[in-house]
């Protein structure tokens, strides 16, 4: 007797579910077929093909269409394996695997819970995102943007520059924590790195965050202003190290020293 899964659904659900999403990036990009085919040396009739979910695309034309919507990092791994997922639901569904010892159900039980679990990535935010967020220091916001490099293959401030076309000199200021990026040449060589639109905008935030006047907290204890910007995210820090939040509260480590300090014992 045939056992069934009542919360697999029909086999031809992800290859329709993939090109639906592509056509969802498109859109979101602005792109129209024709400028996207342009964009990526193909005809528009292959754009349309891959959005009407008539055949899968090849890798090759997915990953080319995600880029050009602004698709990258962490974002485009997912976008691998949910094009995995489709890749080996079209084969199954069309009886090209031979010889598996996998019974349909348990196949298509997996199958499902992969697919879910990978949309749920997309919502995550990326790694590289995450730290952006936290950036209070010039040194922070230059290894982002070596992190930045390194992903897309340029593994030395020499390659960043001359991918981005500044100055190699300028960029090696920027990363040792001379000085701030000017604002204009920091999008564009972010973007020339295929930073995400959310990547560029974290960059252009933290660098407004640390172009701002110097934060005004003083740390009680020890007198000693914080030494980040006025618009900096986390905890407030002094040059010696000290953390505290503005409620006075310190992380446990420094909660320690400054007992010590002031001769307070627990």
């Amino acid at each position: 007797m045939t056992t069934t899964v009542k919360s697999a659904v029909a086999p031809e659900f992800y290859l329709s579910e993939f090109a639906g999403m592509l056509a969802e990036v498109r859109w979101e990009a602005g792109l129209t077929v024709r400028a996207l085919g342009r964009a990526i040396r193909h005809h528009h009739s292959r754009v349309v093909c891959a959005e009407q979910g008539k055949t899968q695309p090849t890798w090759q034309l997915t990953v080319e269409f995600l880029r050009r919507c602004g698709v990258s990092g962490d974002k485009l791994l997912v976008w691998s394996t949910l094009w995995d997922i489709t890749r080996q639901a079209e084969r199954r569904r069309k009886g090209q695997v031979r010889g598996s010892l996998q019974p349909d159900a348990e196949f298509w039980s997996e199958i499902q819970e992969q697919w879910q679990r990978a949309k749920a990535q997309l919502s995550w935010p990326d790694s590289l995102v995450t730290k952006l967020r936290m950036v209070s220091t010039k040194r922070e916001l230059g290894l982002a943007l070596l992190e930045l490099g390194s992903r897309a293959g340029y593994t030395s401030v020499r390659q960043i520059a001359d991918r981005g076309g500044v100055p190699k000199t300028t960029v090696h200021d920027w990363v040792i924590a001379r000085r701030l990026p000017d604002a204009e040449r920091l999008a564009a060589l972010v973007k020339d790195l295929g930073a995400t639109r959310d990547e560029w905008e974290e960059f252009a935030a933290a660098l407004r965050r640390l172009s701002g006047q110097r934060c005004d907290a003083v740390h009680e204890p020890s007198a000693r202003p914080c030494m980040l910007s006025e618009y900096h995210r986390g905890s407030h820090r002094t040059l010696r190290g000290d953390e505290w939040l503005d409620d006075g509260t310190l992380d446990g480590r420094r909660l320690h020293q400054a007992s010590v300090r002031l001769g307070v014992h627990s």
